[in-house]
């Protein structure tokens, strides 16, 4: 659940001094909620979602909160896009305060991926339900798919609370793995994200959509 946090317990979190000048906006407690759902969120959706498109807004306020320590920037490469900038908790201590936690990149996701899952939240217009897969249940994972289900990476329900699925293809997925998913979800409605450059093109259908990005 994403925390809203006051300005002194924020101080004494980064270690800041008392008297130190901080003071948050609402378009950083929006931008700060969002991040907390998705956990790295692009500059390109910061300026264009939280700091109404100006974009020397958008960097001066991300700059100020990397150098209190509260954020911190990613470079990612992503294919046929040239360089993103992105932004995600510098801590999973700080990140836990907000309800969220760091990204997963370098573990098991690239920043690619995770890039992806982030930019798909945005353009499904900001579920106020959207989950990452992790985050799914037990009672969910069995209602939605079964014991053996695949866990998608994110998830939400509409508002005729139907759910739908969220899969991020960084470009790797072979089309083979692609229908391996999609037969396991069958039924569900699914939105693909995938780099313009992709190894295939996902199948689609009345319950599958994919966006490139």
């Amino acid at each position: 659940m994403v925390r809203k946090l006051r300005t002194a317990t924020i101080k004494k979190h980064l270690q800041l001094q008392a008297d130190a000048k901080l003071r948050f906006t609402q378009r950083d407690r929006a931008f700060l909620a969002d991040l907390a759902k998705v956990r790295l969120v692009s500059q390109e959706d910061a300026q264009h979602y939280h700091f109404q498109g100006n974009l020397d807004s958008c960097k001066l306020r991300l700059k100020k909160l990397v150098s209190i320590g509260l954020l911190k920037e990613r470079t990612i490469i992503q294919p046929d896009q040239g360089v993103v900038k992105a932004y995600e908790f510098s801590s999973e201590c700080i990140a836990r305060k907000y309800g969220g936690r760091v990204s997963s990149i370098g573990s098991r996701r690239s920043d690619v991926h995770e890039l992806l899952v982030s930019k798909s939240y945005f353009a499904l217009d900001r579920p106020e339900t959207f989950k990452l897969g992790s985050q799914m249940t037990a009672q969910e994972q069995a209602l939605y798919m079964g014991t053996e289900g695949i866990v998608p990476d994110a998830y939400f329900t509409q508002e005729n609370s139907q759910v739908v699925f969220v899969e991020a293809d960084a470009g790797h997925y072979t089309k083979q793995q692609v229908l391996q998913k999609q037969r396991k979800w069958l039924g569900i409605q699914q939105f693909w994200a995938q780099p313009h450059k992709a190894n295939c093109v996902i199948p689609k259908s009345k319950d599958v959509i994919c966006v490139r990005f």
